[in-house]
């Protein structure tokens, strides 16, 4: 488990998912249920950004946009995967925040 994760955790233990990083072999797993070729792609919880580094690699990052609520979370996922558009708000914001062209038209969450 990475400090951050820890003091995350300690902090508010209900808003956490998890206590350690999604591995590699899960983020493909996971990507193999996208479609091939998705119009958008949603993810909710970025945390660190590994699953979202393994979609930047497979996907335009045009068509990624990716949410997490924890500020240190989001700076490391920026960080770690700079060409794509996170934004640090509740996923409860996500029809206000995304484009217009976005909306209605996600393909995986």
């Amino acid at each position: 488990m990475s400090k951050s994760m820890l003091k995350s955790l300690l902090r508010n233990p209900l808003q956490i998912g998890s206590v350690k990083e999604s591995s590699k072999a899960l983020a493909r797993m996971m990507i193999k249920q996208i479609p091939k070729d998705p119009n958008y792609i949603v993810e909710f919880g970025a945390g660190t950004a590994p699953i979202t580094e393994e979609l930047a690699k497979k996907y335009d990052p045009d068509k990624i946009f990716s949410f997490e609520l924890n500020k240190e979370l989001y700076q490391k996922a920026r960080t770690r995967v700079p060409d794509i558009r996170f934004y640090n708000c509740n996923v409860i914001e996500a029809p206000e925040i995304l484009p217009d062209e976005v909306v209605g038209k996600v393909d995986a969450i």
